[in-house]
């Protein structure tokens, strides 16, 4: 558990205030489940936040953050997966699996919402003999 999770339980237990009924805690983590769609961060290590997202709220949450997103987790039947993976996509997210693939991890992944290599190369365009080249480097 973070310390913000562990300190809301010790105050819990002196009464200095109620942890929300929708604060589900297992061996060594936690699950928080909040009504509202507001992006905020979740506690880290092992404590999850669950909101909700109505598809007609998706590009209005989440355009804002377009710099900052990562992977989004899919709850949905066929029908509407391709949709809603147009939807995200479109709003900034770099990845959308299912919901119990959101850990699978692969080789050259966005973290955090960039590519890590795109920090460390650039576009270059060099002109020889009247012919523009264009490379990474």
């Amino acid at each position: 558990d973070t310390l913000i999770s562990y300190s809301a339980r010790l105050e819990q237990a002196i009464g200095i205030r109620q942890i929300s009924p929708d604060v589900f805690y297992g061996k060594n983590c936690s699950l928080i489940i909040k009504d509202d769609f507001e992006l905020e961060l979740s506690p880290m290590m092992c404590n999850v936040l669950v909101k909700r997202l109505p598809r007609k709220d998706i590009m209005r949450t989440l355009r804002n953050a377009k710099g900052f997103l990562q992977t989004a987790g899919l709850i949905c039947g066929k029908a509407d997966r391709a949709e809603l993976t147009d939807l995200l996509l479109c709003a900034g997210v770099t990845r959308v699996t299912q919901a119990g693939n959101m850990s699978a991890y692969f080789f050259g992944e966005s973290h955090d919402g960039e590519y890590p290599l795109s920090r460390y190369t650039r576009k270059i365009n060099i002109e020889l003999n009247d012919q523009t080249e264009e490379t990474n480097i």
